[in-house]
C-alpha cells in the first residue's frame, strides 16, 4: 500500500500538485518490531510503542518514496497543534517550507507525546487539509475546496482531484515489517 501511495504522489507531483500523505501505524509498527502480540492499555506503553515503531514507518514512507525520486517530511501533530495558536503557525509555516523543498509531507499523530490522541485519519486529513488551505488563502493562491475522489483498487479514497495540494489518506491498520 506505501509503495502504491509513493507512485502515486510521484505521478500527482508530475502534473503540478503537492500531496500531502497521512498515515498512521506507528503503534502497531512497534508492536510488530518487538513482537507484542496485543496493543497495551496504558498511555505510556503505548507512547513507547510509538516512539519505536515511528522510526520504522518512516522508513518505510522514506524507502517507497525514495523509490520514485521523492522525498519524505514527517511532521507530528497533536490536538494541542490545532488548539493553540503558536502551535498552530508553526505547524502551517513547516507544511509550507516542506512543500517548498519539493518533499512529500507525511503527517501522523504524535503518538509519542501526545495525550489526547486524533484517532481518526479522516478528522486528521480535514484538520491538516483546512490548515493549508487557510495559508494557501494568506498567501493568495489557489485552492479548491470541493473534492472528487478517485477511489483505488481497495475503495479507500487517497485523492482529492480538485486542489493544487492534494490530500492522500493511507489508512495504515496493519503492518507488517
Amino acid at each position: 500500500m506505501i509503495a502504491t501511495i509513493a507512485e502515486v504522489c510521484a505521478r500527482l507531483k508530475q502534473f503540478g500538485f503537492e500531496p500531502i500523505v497521512v498515515s498512521s501505524g506507528a503503534v502497531g509498527v512497534g508492536c510488530v518490531r518487538l513482537h507484542r502480540k496485543s496493543r497495551p492499555t496504558s498511555i505510556s506503553a503505548v507512547q513507547a510503542l510509538a516512539s519505536v515503531g515511528q522510526g520504522y514507518l518512516m522508513r518505510m514512507w522514506d524507502d517507497a518514496l525514495s523509490a520514485v525520486n521523492l522525498r519524505a517530511g514527517l511532521i507530528l501533530l497533536t490536538y494541542d497543534t490545532f488548539g493553540e495558536r503558536a502551535h498552530y503557525n508553526a505547524a502551517s509555516a513547516c507544511f509550507q517550507e516542506v512543500l517548498k523543498i519539493g518533499a512529500v509531507p507525511i503527517v501522523n499523530n504524535n503518538d509519542a507525546t501526545g495525550v489526547t490522541q486524533i484517532e481518526d485519519n479522516d478528522t486528521l486529513a480535514a484538520m491538516v487539509a483546512a490548515m493549508v488551505s487557510s495559508s494557501r488563502s494568506r498567501d493568495s493562491q489557489p485552492f479548491a475546496s470541493h473534492a472528487q475522489n478517485y477511489n483505488n483498487a481497495d475503495n479507500e479514497s487517497i485523492i482529492d482531484g480538485n486542489s493544487q495540494r492534494l490530500r492522500c489518506c493511507d489508512c495504515l491498520s496493519t503492518a507488517s515489517v
